[in-house]
C-alpha cells in the first residue's frame, strides 16, 4: 500500500509540473507583453493628431414622421360657418384661448327678430352718467 500511494504522488507531482511547464511556455497575449519596443523604452503607445481650430457644428438630417401626443375633435355647440380662425396647424393653445369664431344665420335671425319687436326698446339697456349699465 506505500507503494500505491508512492507511486500516486509521483503521478501527482508529474501532472502538476506538465501544467506549470505550459503555463510558463504559453505566448503573452499583446497587452501583456512587457518585451516589444516601445514597452522597453518606457513609452506607451496612443493615437495622435495636430491641434487644429476648427467650429464645433455638426448636422444631421434625418427623415422621419411626426405624430401628435393626443388628436381632438372640436365641434361646435351650435350650427353655422366659420368666420374667422384664430390658430394655424401645430400652434399651441391654452384652455379657453378663442380658437375660430363661428356665424350662425339662425342665432343672427333671431336676434334681428328680438330687437325689431315692440317688447325689444324695453329690454334694452342703456348706461347712466357713473359708467354702470341698467335696465331701460
Amino acid at each position: 500500500m506505500n507503494n500505491k500511494r508512492w507511486w500516486m504522488v509521483v503521478v501527482a507531482l508529474l501532472l502538476a509540473g506538465l501544467v506549470a511547464w505550459r503555463w510558463l511556455a504559453r505566448t503573452p497575449a499583446q497587452a501583456e507583453d512587457q518585451n516589444r519596443a516601445g514597452a522597453e523604452a518606457g513609452a506607451t503607445p496612443a493615437a495622435v493628431a495636430k491641434v487644429e481650430r476648427k467650429d464645433l457644428a455638426e448636422t444631421l438630417t434625418i427623415s422621419g414622421a411626426f405624430k401628435p401626443f393626443q388628436d381632438v375633435d372640436v365641434h361646435a355647440k351650435v350650427p353655422g360657418y366659420i368666420r374667422r380662425i384664430s390658430v394655424d396647424v401645430g400652434d399651441h393653445v391654452k384652455e379657453g384661448q378663442t380658437i375660430a369664431e363661428l356665424e350662425i344665420p339662425a342665432l343672427a335671425a333671431r336676434t334681428r327678430f328680438v330687437a325689431a319687436d315692440d317688447f325689444g326698446p324695453r329690454y334694452a339697456t342703456t348706461t347712466s352718467r357713473t359708467g354702470t349699465a341698467r335696465p331701460g
